[in-house]
């Protein structure tokens, strides 16, 4: 919360009119004015001081972030032949790349045609450029749209996977389904994501 200049993420379910807000965690005020506040509804969040956050962890144990410092395809491609395991779960490693949750790895996926299931490890050339491209398109549009949903293209499977997991469809009639990789439920597209044998 602070001048016109600042960028701010307000989340809307917590009223940021009173200060500090509800929830509110920690807050700080910056001599010139500006405040920012911590709000952690769901008490899953933390608050650590650090000397040297980037070499300290848990940060220095972080993967690439795919906004700022998107990996080059050529490492990209090796980081995924070394990993063994779906490659959403590879998505969701905060090791292997930073900021990635359930959505955005769904999302990635769907965009690179790509069945969740696929093992990282046999992924074909053409399977890991389309993750990587499609990594980088779908971080950096959600971060343009400031991560509000009505910014985001209208053919994302975004806009169609929040039905508690009952049968939905995409915006041009595609069946979405859903199943449980890496711990997560995950929606998918079968017509578009279709299944390997590696990733049987």
């Amino acid at each position: 919360k602070g001048n016109i200049h600042t960028a701010h993420y307000v989340n809307s379910k917590v009223d940021a009119s009173s200060w500090p807000p509800k929830f509110w965690k920690f807050h700080l005020e910056m001599d010139d004015g500006c405040r920012v506040a911590f709000i952690a509804v769901r008490r899953f969040e933390r608050v650590k001081l650090l000397h040297d956050p980037p070499s300290e962890p848990p940060v220095s144990l972080l993967g690439f972030d795919p906004l700022t410092s998107m990996m080059p395809l050529e490492g990209f491609v090796g980081l995924m032949r070394a990993r063994k395991g779906p490659v959403k779960g590879a998505l969701l490693d905060q090791s292997f790349c930073a900021g990635v949750g359930n959505w955005i790895a769904d999302e990635v996926l769907y965009q690179a045609k790509v069945h969740p299931e696929t093992q990282s490890c046999a992924l074909s050339d053409l399977q890991i450029a389309a993750v990587h491209h499609n990594l980088r398109y779908v971080v950096t549009t959600a971060c343009a749209a400031e991560a509000e949903s009505d910014g985001f293209p209208k053919d994302w499977l975004f806009h169609y996977r929040w039905t508690g997991k009952k049968a939905s469809k995409t915006a041009d009639g595609k069946t979405i389904s859903f199943t449980t990789v890496a711990s997560r439920t995950t929606a998918w597209v079968p017509s578009v994501q279709k299944k390997t044998d590696s990733a049987l």
